[in-house]
């Protein structure tokens, strides 16, 4: 018993094509990768801060991660962390004596503000460093 494999299962569906154009044409060029790239930004600095003084191995683990990859020059790697400064007009050495600031000032008192990024509203949307309180 022979199964045809050239019939309907290899066909081309032309209603895919129709259906991605229409979706393609709605969407900016390169927002998906850039909603991507400041995730990857934000989830680095988020273990960054949360790890940095842990205890545990998993915990050390996860911020010598963080830590490497903010420190690495890989200018050409798409999701380094100086291609995603690139991106979003931020100056690598500024963050990273960002870092280093927060860290020393965690060490000598106690708790600090977190560092946080936020997306500025207007014609052009693009993150903004800040130091967010904690509740007291």
């Amino acid at each position: 018993m022979e199964r045809d494999i050239g019939g309907t299962l290899f066909e081309p569906d032309t209603l895919i094509s129709e259906k991605y154009f229409k979706i393609y044409r709605l969407a900016k060029p390169a927002e998906a990768e850039k909603k991507l790239m400041f995730a990857v930004l934000v989830e680095a600095l988020q273990t960054y801060q949360k790890f940095a003084f842990s205890g545990s191995p998993r915990g050390q683990a996860l911020f010598h991660e963080a830590e490497v990859w903010f420190w690495k020059e890989e200018p050409d790697g798409v999701f380094s962390f100086s291609s995603i400064c690139e991106v979003f007009g931020l100056n690598p050495p500024f963050v990273r004596r960002g870092l280093l600031q927060w860290v020393g000032r965690r060490k000598r008192h106690g708790p600090p503000r977190k560092i946080q990024l936020r997306v500025r509203v207007g014609r052009i949307r693009s993150p903004i460093l800040s130091e967010q309180r904690r509740a007291s």
